[in-house]
């Protein structure tokens, strides 16, 4: 049996047996790993209050034979107390972490899509402008998984985008012009500039834009869809995200 040091984020957890849980963990060098936590549930036990869900911990663990690990010690790096005491931003911050585990497979390390999440919630913590983060954040995660998407010029030919007909392709990749964009969602040109600033400005920095809300949502839907078509995803969380939306305290 191996014996493993990570720093995880945990993405989920349930209930087994009379005081175990199993966690689903998103670690920093070794991928995404269930652990069993052995009496957990039980008031005394050394783990409560270091593998809730949205918890930074420094994790170690066995590996089993059955590829599911057994958890022998935690110490909480983060509780992300900022998000975790807003039912807005713990709504946003569990959707983004459910698009994580739907894309990822266990064992395999993924330090990119590590960094992304965690540099995200480092930015619902810290900030009160939501609207923008998820959308930069599709942007961000399907580029990691290789999809990224085009919008410095037409993603279906490859050719200049003409200013007076544009549009969103998710099966071409990105934004299309001209008459690659016949059957496209039609954009406008600040729609285009919002893309491209969420392409390119960090995470860090997101909070900074000032863009109308029906234009953030209207991009949103799009992102939606691309990760949808290139992932193959469902998420069980959208409809809430979706429902919290209008709470949101600025954009």
């Amino acid at each position: 049996m191996q014996l493993h040091k990570v720093q995880a984020l945990v993405l989920r957890r349930h209930n087994v047996g009379e005081a175990d849980r199993l966690l689903v963990v998103f670690t920093d060098n070794m991928g995404k790993w269930t652990l069993r936590a052995r009496g957990v549930r039980r008031p005394l036990s050394r783990f409560a209050g270091h593998v809730e869900p949205l918890m930074l911990t420094n994790l170690v663990f066995v590996e089993g034979k059955s590829g599911i690990g057994t958890l022998t010690s935690a110490q909480v790096s983060s509780t992300f107390e900022g998000i975790r005491s807003s039912l807005t931003k713990t709504t946003v911050a569990l959707h983004l972490c459910e698009m994580v585990d739907r894309v990822t497979v266990e064992h395999n390390a993924s330090p990119t899509l590590y960094s992304l999440l965690v540099t995200t919630l480092q930015t619902l913590q810290r900030h009160s402008a939501l609207l923008s983060v998820k959308p930069a954040f599709i942007i961000k995660l399907l580029a990691a998984l290789g999809f990224r998407l085009e919008s410095n010029q037409c993603a279906q030919c490859g050719e200049r985008l003409e200013r007076d007909a544009l549009g969103f392709s998710a099966a071409a990749g990105g934004i299309v012009s001209g008459e690659c964009a016949r059957g496209a969602h039609p954009l406008t040109t600040n729609d285009v500039k919002y893309i491209r600033a969420l392409t390119s400005m960090s995470l860090l920095h997101i909070h900074r834009l000032r863009i109308p809300a029906t234009l953030v949502v209207t991009t949103t839907r799009l992102l939606d869809d691309a990760f949808s078509y290139h992932t193959q995803a469902q998420l069980k969380s959208k409809a809430l995200y979706e429902a919290f939306t209008p709470r949101f305290e600025r954009v």
